[in-house]
């Protein structure tokens, strides 16, 4: 299971690997040592959010916004599988030949992690990113 470490040390806040690389319907597990982080995933509907907690309106905060807190234990988001939603088009048919090709291409998926120890944005060389990759790929 790919894991991204949220480190603040000194002046510092870094996300180490600065890229993950996650297989579609594999987890990725958020860790932060010495700091509460908030971890912004732009597109939560890539996501499942199961495991995290439920504010008392009954959805997932997690899943509407697509932030995770991440201070004392570390949080976990499975990746969707895209082709499971893609695999039929509506009435039935199959989807066209470059929506199957499309689904089997790497994700670029862009995130920001927020740090409460230095008040900024962590970041690895450069911002942090995941290669989304489909299962079998």
């Amino acid at each position: 299971m790919p894991e991204v470490r949220i480190i603040s040390h000194g002046s510092k806040n870094i996300v180490w690997p600065p890229c993950v690389i996650v297989k579609e319907g594999e987890t990725v597990t958020f860790k932060a040592v010495n700091t509460e982080a908030k971890v912004f995933l732009p597109r939560p509907e890539l996501f499942e959010f199961e495991d995290n907690p439920r504010p008392s309106g009954g959805g997932s905060m997690a899943a509407s916004r697509g932030v995770l807190k991440v201070k004392d234990r570390p949080v976990a988001v499975k990746v969707k599988l895209r082709s499971a939603s893609a695999g039929v088009a509506p009435g039935g048919k199959e989807p066209p030949e470059e929506v199957r090709v499309a689904s089997s291409l790497p994700t670029i998926y862009p995130y920001a992690v927020y740090c409460e120890n230095g008040n900024d944005f962590a970041e690895g060389n450069s911002a942090p990113f995941m290669v989304i990759e489909p299962p079998g790929g």
